[in-house]
């Protein structure tokens, strides 16, 4: 989850995306405000994510 304080740090978060990534593991972002806000709709977007991920094949 982001907070307000990575719009100013893209350059770090992009970073550290790539390094996550370099171990072979996949990043998805939701701002604080989606969770706490619409649940319900990051959920989904969370689902159609690992869906669309040949590791998850079940959901």
């Amino acid at each position: 989850m982001d907070g307000q304080q990575h719009k100013s740090n893209l350059d770090y978060d992009s970073e550290r995306t790539s390094i996550i990534e370099s171990y072979g593991l996949k990043v998805i972002r939701f701002e604080n405000n989606e969770i706490d806000n619409n649940f319900d709709k990051a959920k989904e977007k969370l689902i159609k994510f690992l869906k669309a991920d040949d590791n998850f094949p079940s959901l």
